[in-house]
């Protein structure tokens, strides 16, 4: 009867010792560098390598005219955390801003009973090129002025088209200026990343100028529908699985 009780200790100490070296090597898994496809939808891709990472989606879109990139969903950065087993991917910092670069051209207009306000970028130089008459951006002014009243009239306002004309009242005195950007719901892209965009608030040098150029040279397609990613984490399953907002990844090379 000793003999095997001493035995049933001896196995489990044994199957303890197995055990615990299986989960010792689980948790030793090498940094998962490599070509991941998403187990739902193999078309798209998650690829890490060294420190930076891209997620591609191949899928085409044949009955969609796309005018963004054909590809990329989001690149950026990544780390590998061995001891959670998790890997965190970051996205460059200055998409998480939406204060939009932006450059100004003011002058004197030769209608001083008039505003004029001229707002460039490449998704509407794109629609003009190409004689498309929907837009693609939702403008609404910002104006802090001498005259409240005709500040908030302006608010409530929003345009589709460059210039943006506007009746000056007389004495009219603008401090600041302004533009905010939305992207409308049927914009040709896969993803809205960012909805909401913002100029700088722009001093006018002049007091008497009445006519602003705002060029937003960032403004493109691709720049609205990348993801926006910041230490998003993606669980490690296995050297071949990785686990990602319910989906799985597995490895193809």
């Amino acid at each position: 009867m000793q003999t095997h009780k001493k035995c049933c200790i001896i196995i489990a100490a044994v199957l303890s010792v197995l055990l615990h070296s299986y989960i010792a090597r689980g948790q030793n898994i090498t940094k998962p560098e490599g070509v991941f496809r998403q187990k739902e939808n193999s078309r798209i891709r998650l690829i890490l390598r060294n420190d930076y990472f891209l997620l591609l989606n191949q899928d085409g879109h044949d009955h969609i005219v796309l005018h963004n990139n054909t590809d990329t969903l989001a690149y950026g950065t990544w780390s590998w955390n061995p001891q959670q087993r998790l890997i965190a991917l970051s996205t460059p910092v200055e998409w998480n801003n939406n204060i939009l670069l932006t450059t100004v051209e003011e002058k004197e207009a030769l209608s001083p009973d008039s505003l004029y306000i001229y707002i460039t970028n490449p998704i509407d130089t794109y629609r003009i090129r190409n004689q498309e008459r929907l837009r693609d951006l939702v403008y609404r002014l910002r104006l802090s002025s001498d005259l409240p009243a005709f500040d908030s009239l302006t608010k409530a306002e929003s345009y589709t088209a460059s210039p943006i004309v506007l009746h000056r009242p007389e004495g009219l005195h603008i401090k600041r200026i302004s533009i905010n950007i939305t992207p409308v719901a049927s914009i040709p892209v896969r993803h809205i990343g960012m909805d909401s965009l913002f100029s700088s608030s722009y001093k006018p040098l002049s007091t008497t100028a009445n006519s602003f150029r705002f060029n937003f040279p960032a403004l493109t397609y691709d720049f609205i529908s990348y993801l926006r990613l910041n230490e998003d984490h993606i669980k490690v399953l296995s050297r071949y699985k990785l686990l990602w907002n319910g989906k799985e990844y597995i490895k193809t090379r």
